[in-house]
Order: C-alpha cells, then sequence, then structure tokens
C-alpha cells in the first residue's frame, strides 16, 4: 500500500458517492471520503498527516473558502502539494484552451476562475498564510503548476 491512511474531502454529493464506491470496489479500507467543503474537519487532530494535497480545486472555489481551506490544509499537515492554474496564464493555445474549457463550465464556475485569477492564484493564496514554496514545477505548457509548500 502507498500510504496508511488516505482522507479525502468532497463537497459535491455525486461525487462523494462515486468516491465512496470506488473505494470499497477496489478494496481501500484504509480509504476515507468526507463530505464536506474543507474548511473546518475538527474530527482531525492538528499534524494528522505528512501531506495534504489540492488539484484543481481552488480555482473552483468561492474567494471566501479559499483561505479557510489553505489554512485547514496547512493544520493537518506538514508539507502542502498545490497543483492549479499558473499565473500569468501565457499566450499560447493550451492557455486559450483552458480559458474556453473554464467559460464553457458555467456562470458560477466562471465567475470563481476569474477571481482565482484576480486574486494571484496559488502563489498568492500561500504567501497570505506565510507558506513557504519549497518547489515549483510548471507543466502543461506552463498553464498549470505543482507548489510544494510547508
Amino acid at each position: 500500500s502507498w500510504c496508511k491512511e488516505l482522507v479525502g474531502v468532497e463537497t459535491s454529493q455525486r461525487m462523494w458517492s462515486y468516491a465512496q464506491k470506488r473505494a470499497l470496489d477496489q478494496g481501500l479500507p484504509n480509504v476515507q471520503i468526507i463530505h464536506t467543503d474543507g474548511t473546518r474537519l475538527p474530527g482531525l487532530p492538528t499534524g494528522s498527516f505528512d501531506y495534504a494535497t489540492a488539484c484543481m480545486v481552488f480555482h473552483e472555489m468561492d474567494a471566501r473558502q479559499r483561505l479557510p481551506v489553505l489554512e485547514e490544509m496547512k493544520r493537518l499537515a506538514g508539507t502542502l502539494i498545490l497543483v492549479d492554474y499558473r499565473l500569468p496564464l501565457p499566450v499560447n493555445l493550451v492557455a486559450f484552451i483552458c480559458r474556453s474549457i473554464e467559460r464553457l463550465a458555467g456562470h458560477r464556475h466562471y465567475r470563481n476562475y476569474r477571481s482565482y485569477i484576480e486574486g494571484g492564484g496559488l502563489i498568492s493564496l500561500a504567501e497570505t498564510l506565510g507558506l513557504t514554496v519549497q518547489r515549483e514545477v510548471p507543466f502543461y505548457n506552463r498553464c498549470l503548476h505543482l507548489l510544494l509548500s510547508e
């Protein structure tokens, strides 16, 4: 097994049900999926995990949720692994496609994406909390990046 315990957080009832079923179907008793928004997880003690990850979620959140979710991740884990859009987005075909997909995802989703862009993205969020970015890895034609932060 790759890890002793894995806890996932999912806001969508449909995706939560799907993840629960997948974990059961795959015979993964060490996987727990919590149905909540991730801003407060009082059942999990501070420092419960070595790592906390978030992949392509901050740009989808309402602006007021981003910092509380990141604070909760920081409370729970020593190292954060974050993936989302890299700013500024480059001027290339991949970035054009990404922006188009975000626009097509619906009004609320696009509004959240725009506020993420206007707010400075992941690096701005990390700096606001005083996190140290240990490493940044741009990928997908420099449209996305992975941040390793402590």
